[in-house]
C-alpha cells in the first residue's frame, strides 16, 4: 500500500489501533495522521520490544477482514513480503498498449536434418484483450546429406490469451508461414524454393512492466519437403516438419 492508500484507510485503522494498543496516545495519532512513515516510527518508539505481539494482532485483524488491504501491504515495517506480493501480483491485468516489437532466439528440430539455434524478430498487434496477432521473421541454416540449406521463415500467427493480459499470461497460437529456402547440393544443384506450412502450439508471457515482457513459445510446424540431390545425383527430399521453441524479449508501445 502506498502513502496515499494508507492515508485513505487511516480513520478505519486508528480506531482498532487505539483499542488494542493503548500505548499510542491521542497525540501520537494526531501527529501520525495518515503518514505511514511517521506511524512506523511510532511503532518503534512505543512497542519496540513487542513486535511479535503486534505481528499476531495484525494477522488476526487481517483474518477477520478488518483493514485487509492495509495489513497485506500497508505496513511495510511488519510485512514487507506482503507488499512485494501485492506489487507483483501474477494475475493482475496489464495495460500493455497496442503494439510490441522484439528479438528472439529460436530452436528448430526437423524430422530430417540438423537441429539448432537461430535468431529472428517478432512484431505483435494487441487490438483486443484476449486476441493478438504476430508476424515474425527468422533465419536458419543447416548441412544435411551433402546439401547446404538456408531458410528464411516468415510466419503469421493468431494468439489467444484465455486470461487476458495478466502479468503472467498463457496463450495458444496457430497460423501459417512462407519459408523462402535456398538449397545447394551435389552436382552443382542450386535451387530456390518457396515453401508453405502451418503451425500450432502455445506459450507463456511475463510482463515486467506495461512496456517490457519476455515470452517463450512451442509450436509444431507442418511444412513442405525440401528438394535436393543425393550423392548419386538422384532426386532427394527432406522432411522438414518439426518442433520449434522460441524465447523473446518484447518492447510494448
Amino acid at each position: 500500500m502506498n502513502a496515499h492508500h494508507f492515508k485513505g484507510k487511516w480513520n478505519q485503522f486508528k480506531g482498532e489501533l487505539k483499542k488494542k494498543w493503548d500505548g499510542f496516545t491521542d497525540d501520537d495519532l494526531m501527529k501520525n495522521e495518515g503518514d505511514y512513515d511517521k506511524f512506523r516510527r511510532a511503532v518503534q518508539k512505543r512497542y519496540a520490544d513487542r513486535k511479535d505481539e503486534v505481528r499476531r494482532w495484525a494477522d488476526e485483524l487481517r483474518l477477520a477482514g478488518c483493514a485487509l488491504a492495509l495489513v497485506v501491504s500497508g505496513i511495510p515495517l511488519l510485512f514487507p513480503q506482503h507488499a512485494a506480493a501485492a506489487d507483483n501480483e501474477l494475475f493482475q491485468q496489464m495495460d500493455i498498449g497496442l503494439f510490441s516489437v522484439g528479438g528472439r532466439a529460436a530452436y528448430y528440430d526437423p524430422q530430417e536434418g540438423q537441429s539448432g539455434w537461430f535468431g529472428g524478430g517478432q512484431v505483435r498487434l494487441h487490438p483486443w484483450k484476449y486476441l493478438a496477432f504476430e508476424g515474425s521473421a527468422d533465419y536458419r541454416s543447416e548441412d544435411t546429406a551433402g546439401s547446404r540449406i538456408h531458410t528464411y521463415p516468415v510466419q503469421v500467427s493468431a494468439l489467444i490469451y484465455p486470461l487476458g493480459h495478466t502479468r503472467l499470461a498463457p496463450f495458444l497460437l496457430g497460423g501459417g508461414g512462407w519459408y523462402y529456402t535456398t538449397v545447394k547440393g551435389p552436382g552443382n544443384f542450386d535451387d530456390t524454393q518457396n515453401r508453405f506450412g502451418l503451425h500450432a502450439g502455445g506459450g507463456l508471457q511475463f510482463f515486467f512492466t506495461n512496456h517490457i515482457s519476455i515470452d517463450s513459445t512451442y509450436r509444431y510446424i507442418w511444412l513442405e519437403d525440401i528438394q535436393s540431390k543425393d550423392q548419386n545425383l538422384q532426386d532427394k527430399s527432406f522432411n522438414d516438419n518439426g518442433h520449434m521453441i522460441t524465447v523473446g524479449l518484447n518492447l510494448h508501445f
